[in-house]
């Protein structure tokens, strides 16, 4: 300004000393400016700035007056120019200035809350011992600005009593700090030279000593999930391998079954045959009457077991065709009256017509027959002997039930009863001949057609069974 001629702000500069000694004494404190590297950075960044500024502010006086000429007021447009220019521009060089300059000088002051927050957070947000460790690790590299930092995880048989740490104090280069959890270490933090060449510092240790104690609590939380995890996906482990073994010991079961079905129909149909030679030969003979009873029994057996062992096993496939219950259950009656009568029983029915189902119409009519067959069994020493069939629509289902005034089941055996060869075991029961498998099958049949069956009953008050379906 002087080589322009301009003199007037001279007596200004007294006025602004008062202003350039506080702002220097807060700068100082502030920013550390006692650091002679700190002061040869911060001066080379001043320097740059102080430059740009003036070189712009000559730029657009000798611009200005190239373009319009010698005009009044030129100094006073390209100093408001200036300042709003260094307004927008000049933190953002600094910022920039500082960064290029940062590792030339190794000298990044860091903010102690702000790095303790930082580290809270890789701390809080990280589950697992290796994130923890690896990004605690980078940050403490950038906070530090030394050569290498490393987390050092230590194992049952590797850690160390109290008495055996190495201890770091302030003015060291180098630092070993414990990380430990009720005077066990779990790991420790190696900390290398800093890049600049000092020393860590008092305030450094306290940051690294109060990080190590919040590290303490997460690498325990950290070994614990880790140890639950692991002991979890061994438990699942051995879970996925017992339920394998225990399907093959299934299925290997319901393969015998099959296996000795087949072998006993054989003989069974040629003792058969032999028995109807043998009756035409001697037609009054009762004990060749009780023998053919005895086999059709074991025929009955062998029947049941290969049944149920096809359902169990899933080797049978039914056709899920619609058909009319109510027909097939009227057809089904006919058969029921006239065995009931032989036995004195009285049938009632109240079956509403035209209800459809999807399904094997003869698999369900079995698995109905069963039920019915094994009421009126229970039925026959009871003075009042009534079975009751009903089939209603209820909501969207289709709700069959067999009612009988039979001998009942007790609340201990009630459960039971569609487990295969559960027979109950009291003194009503025990005279009842059967081999407990004809509920079990009905309940494989009619859940194989998405219906549902269940018992209600009582000792000495008959008993209810209910089938639902679904409406087709």
């Amino acid at each position: 300004m002087p080589l322009k001629g301009e003199f007037r702000f001279y007596t200004l500069g007294p006025q602004f000393s008062i202003f350039l000694a506080v702002f220097s004494a807060y700068a100082i404190l502030k920013h550390q400016l006692l650091d002679i590297k700190v002061i040869i950075q911060r001066g080379l960044i001043y320097s740059i700035l102080l430059t740009f500024i003036v070189s712009i502010y000559l730029t657009l006086i000798f611009t200005l007056n190239f373009i319009v000429g010698d005009v009044t007021g030129i100094r006073e447009i390209s100093a408001l120019l200036t300042i709003i220019l260094g307004i927008f521009s000049v933190p953002i060089i600094d910022k920039y200035l500082r960064k290029i300059t940062n590792p030339i000088f190794f000298k990044d002051i860091y903010n102690y809350s702000e790095a303790m927050q930082e580290l809270s957070e890789i701390l809080n947000k990280n589950i697992t011992t290796s994130e923890i460790a690896q990004k605690a690790s980078d940050k403490l590299k950038e906070i530090f600005k030394n050569r290498g930092v490393e987390i050092i995880l230590l194992s049952e048989e590797n850690s160390f009593s109290l008495g055996d740490k190495l201890t770091s104090t302030e003015g060291s280069k180098k630092l070993r700090i414990p990380i430990l959890l009720e005077n066990k270490e779990l790991a420790f933090i190696t900390m290398e030279q800093k890049m600049s060449g000092d020393q860590y510092a008092n305030e450094d240790l306290n940051l690294l000593k109060t990080f190590a104690n919040q590290a303490a609590v997460a690498l325990q939380k950290a070994i614990f999930f880790e140890q639950i995890k692991t002991h979890s996906e061994e438990l699942e482990k051995r879970v996925e391998e017992r339920t394998a073994q225990l399907e093959r010991l299934q299925q290997d079961q319901k393969q015998m079954m099959i296996d000795i079905s087949h072998g006993l129909q054989s003989p069974l149909t040629i003792i058969k045959g032999h028995l109807n030679f043998l009756k035409k030969e001697l037609p009054h003979n009762k004990d060749i009457e009780i023998f053919e009873y005895s086999i059709d029994e074991v025929s009955k057996l062998i029947y049941d077991l290969l049944k149920l062992a096809v359902l169990e096993g899933g080797i049978e496939n039914y056709s899920y065709k619609p058909f009319n219950l109510s027909d097939a259950l009227n057809g089904l009656l006919e058969y029921f009256i006239v065995v009931a009568q032989s036995k004195d029983i009285k049938i009632n029915c109240d079956i509403k017509p035209d209800i459809t189902i999807a399904g094997d119409k003869r698999q369900i009519e079995e698995s109905i027959t069963n039920i019915v067959s094994n009421a009126m069994k229970f039925i026959e020493t009871e003075k009042n002997k009534e079975i009751s069939i009903s089939l209603n629509k209820v909501a969207d289902t289709v709700e069959l039930k067999i009612k009988d005034t039979g001998i009942g089941i007790g609340k201990k055996d009630l459960p039971h009863i569609f487990e295969r060869f559960y027979r109950v075991q009291d003194e009503i029961h025990q005279n009842i001949k059967g081999a407990g498998l004809g509920l079990a099958i009905s309940k494989k049949i009619i859940e194989k057609y998405g219906g549902t069956i269940e018992a209600e009953s009582e000792a000495g008050k008959g008993t209810t069974f209910i089938i639902r379906f679904k409406i087709s």
